[in-house]
């Protein structure tokens, strides 16, 4: 018998060999790694040059990123995990992943403003990358990666003052994400790829939890592409039947697994979602945003979308850069037409069937159009999210016509280098431009220093979640506006309640004066130049007497300061603190007042109120106040305790001579009778185990008043 020989064993299995990057594909990316590289340098130097010397401008800006540091402050107290449930259980009804990324983001490069906005340029970069992947797939060439790349770079949108990427809000990571979904179909073949379907599906999802509102464009897209292949089923051939069937598939893939990873969500913040869009029709104030923007009517919002869309977000250099493409790919096409048969094909065909994409992307960018123009509430900031339909159409169109020839290769690589060179030199211009001010640098300072002052006012009295109430409209006054600056100036983080301000509808006088009377703090101008569109602005300026007279009765003047938009009144609520008690109960220990010297020098009468039972004493006991302060002596106060049926009411009246200039100060009162419930089985039973020695029940109010 023969032994076998090497050759005659069989063969060992090996491992797949992965094809090795070409040269020219490694030298790619790393050209694409280097322009985000250097785009990110000239964003963050626009950054600190121009934004966050200042204080976040825009309402929705300031939401956010009071939201984004709260979330970071409870990662730090409660880990990742604790942080992102805490977003997700916020009640809002614009979208719920932004915050959590933020705030995840920062423990990464710390809580600040530059690297909150270093998350929208994450969102940025992220569609830029997409889509240079998927035109590098789609036509195996680099050329119409960067083509793309570069027709996105010159997009107006991202330097918009509003919805930019200055600007910390959910609009142009929307627009970016819409993006990523569009690359994600394309990569699909048009929902063709099931695997592929459910990415875009994932990629949805995240879209709608960022904004929820993008469910309704996505809806109608999803609606018009079944009802396209649907006519399609009926006439086409078996071939073109069974890809459209795929494509069916596909479709139903993505609808699922959008449904699957978004729908609970919607679900459970419904409520919001449906108070927040809706609610607008009850109280009227789309008909003020409508006159606000000069589109009262659809026929008023359909020009506005197109303006905004043309001008605003897609802007001149891409409309003319796209025109170019346009043109110089529809001129080949009819040159190469006209010259079938003598023109020398080389490399490979893009990918063909564009018919279904381009449909595709036409939905994509009149669906959102269409509910935005029917919504008569108009925004200039939210027709943003077409531009990723648009920067697509444009070169799926292209891509559609140049022929797969010598001069198709060679004006596809001139069009890629002239669209990158354009879009690189329109990002340095922009990165370069001062960010128009609204006022002079001087004055928008003062309104930094307004908010400082909140904050250290909030801090002396530790005020956590300060009732702020401001009798304007303004970007300058805005009670979102305390939790952002205090925090990024002080580090301290404030969670205000607001009374009075925010909207723009009218609000009744006796409702103006009371959310005053009641504030922590309250803002007040004394002079503005606001506009009278707003119902609320009319309102507040007709009630200003009354609300200063009522500011200037019960809180304290803590400074005036000259903003951009006018001059306004800080007050603040006079506060005291009352410490030393057991649990709802002052004891035999008595209990101690504190307050800013400041404070009780304006409002030097100390009032508490309570319940009162007479049978737990059987009289009112006697009670004496002594003051103490630093580097004083102490001193003995006038007190005084009455009782009217079954409630208490004690003043202490203090001497504001004899008080620092600012300090804190303690008084401290003693009572000489108390009771102890366990030996009182009449009034506690007879198996009451408490043994503390009681006096009253804690004050329910405690006030300061100014002298009588």
């Amino acid at each position: 018998m023969t032994p076998k020989t090497v050759s005659d064993s069989p063969a060992a299995p090996t491992a797949p060999v992965l094809p090795k990057p070409s040269r020219p594909e490694v030298l790619s990316w790393l050209g694409l790694a280097l322009l985000l590289t250097l785009q990110y340098g000239m964003f963050r130097q626009y950054a600190e040059r121009e934004v966050t010397w200042c204080y976040p401008r825009g309402y929705d800006q300031t939401v956010y990123l009071g939201r984004a540091y709260a979330c970071y402050e409870q990662v730090l107290r409660g880990g990742p995990l604790s942080g992102v449930l805490w977003a997700l259980r916020q009640p809002v009804a614009n979208g719920l992943v932004f915050e959590a990324e933020a705030g995840l983001l920062f423990v990464v490069l710390g809580p600040s403003r530059l690297s909150a906005l270093t998350l929208n340029f994450a969102h940025f970069a992220l569609f830029q990358l997409a889509l240079a992947a998927t035109l590098r797939w789609r036509t195996r060439r680099w050329g119409p990666a960067f083509l793309g790349v570069g027709l996105l770079l010159m997009a107006a949108t991202p330097f918009g003052v509003a919805g930019g990427l200055s600007y910390f809000a959910l609009d142009l990571a929307a627009m970016c994400l819409y993006g990523v979904f569009l690359c994600a179909v394309v990569r699909s073949g048009a929902f063709a790829s099931w695997r592929w379907s459910a990415v875009v599906g994932a990629t949805a999802a995240w879209l709608v939890l960022t904004r929820y509102l993008s469910v309704v464009y996505l809806a109608c897209v999803f609606a018009g592409l079944l009802a396209l292949l649907g006519l399609g089923l009926l006439r086409g051939e078996p071939a073109r039947r069974r890809l459209i069937g795929a494509r069916l598939v596909g479709l139903l893939v993505a609808g699922l697994t959008l449904v699957a990873a978004a729908g609970p969500v919607l679900a459970w913040k419904w409520p919001m979602i449906r108070a927040y869009y809706l609610g607008q029709f009850e109280n009227a104030e789309n008909l003020i945003r409508g006159q606000e923007f000069g589109a009262s009517d659809l026929a008023g919002r359909l020009v506005f979308y197109a303006k905004s869309v043309a001008f605003d977000h897609a802007g001149l250099p891409l409309m003319g850069m796209a025109g170019i493409v346009l043109l110089t790919a529809l001129v080949l096409a009819l040159t190469h037409r006209l010259a079938r048969g003598r023109v020398e094909c080389v490399g490979p065909t893009p990918a063909g069937d564009h018919g279904p994409v381009l449909a595709f992307l036409g939905l994509c960018l009149l669906a959102p159009l269409t509910a935005l123009t029917l919504f008569a509430s108009p925004s200039p900031i939210v027709g943003n999210i077409v531009v990723a339909a648009l920067v697509w159409l444009v070169l799926a169109a292209a891509l559609a016509l140049l022929p797969a020839s010598t001069a198709g290769w060679r004006a596809g690589a001139a069009l890629a280098a002239l669209g990158l060179g354009a879009g690189c030199y329109h990002q340095a211009y922009q990165f370069t431009r001062p960010l128009p001010l609204w006022g002079t640098r001087a004055e928008m300072e003062e309104v930094t220093k307004l908010y400082e002052r909140i904050g250290d006012c909030c801090r002396l009295r530790r005020w956590d979640s300060p009732r702020v109430a401001v009798a304007a409209v303004s970007d300058d006054l805005l009670p979102s506006l305390v939790s952002p600056v205090v925090y990024e100036r002080q580090g301290v983080l404030l969670q205000p309640a607001w009374l009075l301000g925010g909207g723009v509808n009218a609000v009744r006088e006796e409702a103006a004066v009371r959310a005053v009377r009641e504030s922590d703090v309250a803002i007040v101008p004394v002079a503005d130049k606001g506009s009278d569109l707003y119902p609320f602005v009319r309102c507040m300026r007709e009630y200003r007497p009354r609300l200063l007279a009522a500011c200037r009765e019960t809180h304290l003047d803590a400074g005036r300061f000259r903003l951009p938009w006018g001059e306004v009144v800080l007050f603040v609520r006079p506060s005291v603190r009352v410490e030393g008690l057991s649990f709802d109960w002052i004891s035999s220990n008595g209990v101690s007042l504190i307050a800013d010297a400041s404070d009780l020098k304006a409002f030097p009468r100390i009032e508490l109120r309570g319940r009162y039972f007479a049978e737990h004493l059987g009289k009112l006991p006697n009670v004496q106040a002594r003051l103490t302060a630093p580097g004083r002596e102490p001193r003995k106060v006038p007190v005084r305790i009455s009782a009217s049926g079954s409630a208490y009411r004690l003043i202490a009246e203090v001497d504001p001579d004899e008080l620092p200039e600012s300090s804190e100060v303690r008084l401290h009162l003693d009572f000489d009778s108390w009771f102890i419930p366990a030996e009182r089985p009449d009034l506690f039973g007879s198996h009451s185990p408490d043994t503390r020695r009681l006096v009253l029940l804690a004050p329910d109010a405690v006030a300061l008043r100014r002298a009588p």
